[in-house]
């Protein structure tokens, strides 16, 4: 009897956990983004790159291997590093999300404030050091609460940083915008 509870209690643990388990969702990145294409100090991407036209615009090597892609439309692009393939999901963004500190001190300086494009309520990459950069802003209410720290640019791949930080000089709040893609997202942030 005992050892038939346990085969029980075992083949009802296995069909839980099997029809619980929710499907992985397939990573994705974003139209109007770059993937690969590596660095001016390292030299181009291991990886190589394909995808139908209508996707993206793919961008070759003197021996003729994809090692970027400016995606330019909806599907799928497979990358293949080394010896592993993965196929990604390339979306048009719908919407996008301040990532960072909801509060800073006065006297102190944030720790980074980063853009996250979203279709539906999935984060799509793309938005990466030496691809697309988002065009950062602040708003009114943050005249003399805070200000963006300094830009230290992007050495290694020549682009812009695509996070800020924030200098907090008094107490109030300051919201912070960044457009990319053709989204706008803007996150309010208190200072204290």
């Amino acid at each position: 009897m005992t050892r038939a509870r346990s085969r029980l209690w075992t083949l009802l643990i296995v069909v839980a956990g099997a029809c619980c388990t929710r499907p992985q969702v397939r990573p994705a990145y974003a139209v109007g983004t770059y993937v690969g294409g590596g660095s001016w100090l390292f030299g181009p991407s291991d990886c190589t790159y394909d995808a139908p036209p209508s996707v993206a615009r793919l961008v070759k090597r003197d021996s003729g291997e994809t090692f970027m892609a400016e995606l330019t439309g909806e599907g799928e692009i497979a990358e293949t590093c080394r010896n592993t393939k993965t196929v990604y999901d390339v979306v048009r963004a719908t919407a996008g999300r301040i990532d960072g500190p909801a509060n800073l001190q006065a006297g102190v300086t944030s720790g980074p404030y980063a853009f996250v494009p979203l279709a539906g309520g999935r984060e799509l990459r793309g938005v990466e050091q030496g691809g697309a950069s988002p065009a950062w802003s602040l708003g009114k209410d943050c005249e003399g609460v805070a200000v963006f720290g300094v830009v230290s640019g992007s050495q290694d791949t020549g682009g812009g940083d695509i996070t800020r930080t924030l200098v907090a000089a008094r107490a109030g709040a300051c919201t912070v915008t960044a457009t990319i893609l053709g989204i706008t997202a803007a996150r309010t942030i208190q200072v204290r």
